[in-house]
Parts: C-alpha cells; sequence; structure tokens
C-alpha cells in the first residue's frame, strides 16, 4: 500500500521530547489534528457512502492544512512549491 497520508509530531527528535515533556499544552495545539489523521486512517479501506463522511473527510484535510499554514510548517508533499 502507498503512502496517503502523514503526521509528524514534531519537526525532529528533540522537539518531540520538548513536546512530550509537555503532554497537555501538545494535545491542546496538536491533539485535534492528530485525531483528525487517526480518524481518516482507520476510515480509509472504508466506503464513503453517505455525503456525511465525504463531508467529513474534506474538512479533516482542510483543518490540517490551514493549520499547518497557521503554524507555518512546510507541507508533507513531496515535489510541491512552497513560499
Amino acid at each position: 500500500m502507498s503512502v496517503v497520508s502523514e503526521v509528524a509530531l514534531a519537526d525532529d527528535e528533540a522537539a518531540f521530547w520538548r513536546a512530550a515533556a509537555r503532554p497537555g499544552q501538545f494535545a491542546a495545539e496538536r491533539g485535534a489534528g492528530l485525531v483528525d489523521y487517526l480518524t481518516r486512517a482507520m476510515l480509509l479501506p472504508a466506503r464513503l457512502g453517505r455525503p456525511e463522511d465525504v463531508a467529513y473527510a474534506l474538512a479533516s484535510y482542510a483543518r490540517e492544512a490551514r493549520a499547518r499554514l497557521e503554524r507555518g510548517t512546510r507541507p508533507p508533499w513531496r515535489g510541491c512549491a512552497w513560499p
């Protein structure tokens, strides 16, 4: 299976351990995005048979894109232009 989506918990190992030392703050900052990612991953093999399912999936990607823009982090897509 190819990679469809990915999530970065931190920019590097040191940032990960700094975040791990503050789990409450990390959850407040990144928790919703992680839940969206895990939900998408678990629903990937499922059919999106209801309009609500499609809307949730699209909104989830939109929330992730907005969060990345607000954080100023580079998207994980390889080969895409980034200002």
